[in-house]
């Protein structure tokens, strides 16, 4: 199954057809897969916290698709190896929770069309405020949002 289908399926199952609809007819395959994956990362990373916050996990995503040392696209940044904790520990990657899904795919489609988080603007990485990941020592802190830790190379 494709990631533009699944996206597609996920937002019927959770009762958002018409953003479905909206999002297919509007935006190329690329960019429908690009929202998906980004919104999968806001959801697992992030849906506990406040808008700010989950829009500074996107925002640190979509750093990362603008720096040459990181992969070019929205989806390979997500999926690149042990960045993101929710994509190597097993975590079953299909949304549960219908209203943080939808909050999270609205915030996607906001950030890829230009809606970032300032505070954390030139942050490539974070972390929750309860780990000290052995990375962060050699980087600079950037700002604190919810509970999590943001940081610049």
């Amino acid at each position: 199954m494709t990631a533009k289908r699944r996206f597609l399926q996920l937002l019927l199952l959770s009762g958002t057809l018409m953003s479905a609809v909206t999002v297919s007819t509007n935006a190329s395959s690329e960019y429908n897969e690009e929202i998906w994956c980004l919104a999968q990362n806001i959801y697992h990373e992030a849906r506990g916290e406040q808008e700010p916050g989950q829009l500074a996990v996107a925002t640190v995503t979509l750093n990362r698709v603008e720096r040459k040392d990181y992969p070019a696209t929205v989806c390979a940044v997500v999926w690149q190896p042990r960045q993101f904790s929710w994509t190597h520990v097993r975590i079953v990657d299909e949304p549960l929770e219908s209203k943080s899904w939808n909050r999270s795919i609205q915030l996607a489609e906001s950030a890829l069309d230009g809606e970032l988080y300032e505070p954390v603007r030139s942050a490539t990485h974070y972390h929750a405020k309860y780990v000290q990941p052995y990375w962060s020592v050699g980087l600079e802190p950037v700002s604190e949002v919810g509970r999590h830790l943001f940081y610049k190379l």
